[in-house]
């Protein structure tokens, strides 16, 4: 809503505006060196004043606006409608003839005369305009930096070290851009690397550099992973403690190198299993095949082996090479030295029954003590043989069962053909 003062209110107000004039003009003077005034002071919307300045650059273009507001805001506080351009003379001087326009805003108004090209410079010059609502301007915005990560990027591989495991490190190269209204003079940035979108900035770094308002800066930051470092990892950076300032990236780290080396590991231990059960199956198939070719062709012989049809042992070549006594029989015994070997002057031995003739030698101790043959076949079958006493008794609980005489006396065997090999030496 609109008021419109009486003559004498008016009056008032031109005496007050104009006492306020002369203070506003000096500040401008002392702040670009450029002076200004508007004949009259006031108007009405559509009425026409003159804007006189001086100081300016020669020949520099300027436009002359009526603003509201105390053109607080800018140009949305001005009647871009009713602006008058024109241009200072050589010596720095603008004369224009500016309607009054109605500004957006209330009053306390002023006529700005800017530069409409070259340098940024300005004067705002008090001016009433008639019948405009008045209101209290806003206070003026204070200048200040606000400087964001517009883009993040992760620059190297980590090194051909980071392939078997070691700890990578990367080079993050950050732009930095002020979107504020000041310059942003050594911004700090905080850094921050770790696994999840929950990561947060965990360093700070202080940059040396000074961004003007609405332009950019690149800045690069060393950032290194953990030994064995595996996956996927978030790396944040944001300027100062702002949140709504930050920027983040993925970085991946997969040491395929030492995952390689790790898998032939594995195949070789695979390898080394299969080998060695295949092998073992091998020589269990080995062993059945050898079964059943004996079962086709018959049972393999001893190495010494009686035949009745012969009256004698057969002696296989191995056996005779690994045993003391067939090599000094030369694999050979006769009828009448085994029964001289086997008993002295026994019953059964007494007449051969082969009519070889008697033993060569003369009768001693038995090679092959018979008595002991029956006895240790007892024991081995776990009873004596029928119509025959074990003669070692049953030891009792706790003690050391006895242990029977020798079936076959080594040394005597020895002693028996040393005597033969004499007497036939002797014949």
């Amino acid at each position: 809503m609109r008021c419109r003062p009486s003559a004498v209110g008016l009056v008032v107000l031109f005496s007050v505006l104009t006492a306020l004039i002369a203070p506003t003009s000096a500040a401008a003077d002392d702040r670009a060196g450029i002076t200004g005034a508007v004949t009259p002071g006031f108007g009405l919307p559509g009425a026409s004043v003159r804007v006189e300045s001086e100081n300016w650059p020669a020949y520099t273009q300027v436009q002359a606006v009526v603003c509201g507001d105390l053109a607080i805001g800018g140009s949305n506080t001005c009647d871009q409608s009713a602006g008058q351009l024109g241009a200072a003379d050589q010596d720095g001087k603008v004369v224009l003839d500016v309607v009054v326009g109605d500004p957006p805003r209330p009053c306390p108004c002023v006529v700005r005369v800017a530069s409409y090209g070259g340098p940024a410079l300005s004067i705002d010059i008090p001016f009433v305009v008639t019948g405009h609502p008045i209101d209290t301007p806003p206070q003026p915005e204070v200048p200040a930096a606000r400087v964001v990560v517009s883009d993040i990027e992760l620059q190297g591989s980590g090194g051909w070290q980071a392939m078997f495991g070691a700890a990578p490190e990367r080079r993050v190269v950050l732009t930095l851009q002020n979107t504020g209204s000041a310059p942003a003079v050594d911004p700090q940035v905080s850094l921050g690397v770790g696994k999840g979108e929950s990561t947060e900035p965990s360093s700070t770094t202080t940059t040396d550099l000074t961004i003007e308002p609405l332009q950019s800066a690149e800045v690069s930051v060393q950032v290194g992973l953990p030994i064995a470092a595996f996956g996927d990892f978030q790396v944040v950076a944001q300027v100062g403690d702002d949140p709504a300032t930050a920027s983040r990236t993925t970085w991946s780290a997969y040491p395929w190198g030492l995952i390689a080396l790790n898998v032939v590991g594995l195949a070789l231990l695979l390898w080394g299993v299969w080998r060695r059960t295949t092998s073992r199956r091998r020589a269990e198939a080995a062993g059945r095949a050898a079964g059943h070719r004996a079962t086709a062709d018959g049972y393999a012989l001893p190495d010494v082996v009686y035949v009745a049809a012969l009256g004698g042992f057969l002696v296989s070549p191995r056996a005779a090479s690994r045993s003391r006594v067939l090599r000094k029989v030369e694999g050979r015994l006769e009828a009448h030295d085994l029964a001289t070997m086997l008993v002295s002057a026994s019953p059964l031995l007494d007449t051969p029954s082969t009519g070889s003739q008697a033993p060569s030698v003369d009768a001693g101790a038995a090679v092959v003590d018979l008595a002991a043959v029956e006895s240790w076949l007892g024991v081995r079958g776990g009873h004596a043989r029928r119509g025959i006493e074990d003669p070692t008794p049953e030891p009792e609980r706790g003690e050391t069962p006895m242990v029977a005489d020798a079936v076959v006396d080594v040394d005597a065997v020895d002693r028996w053909l040393e005597r033969r090999d004499s007497l036939k030496g002797s014949a």
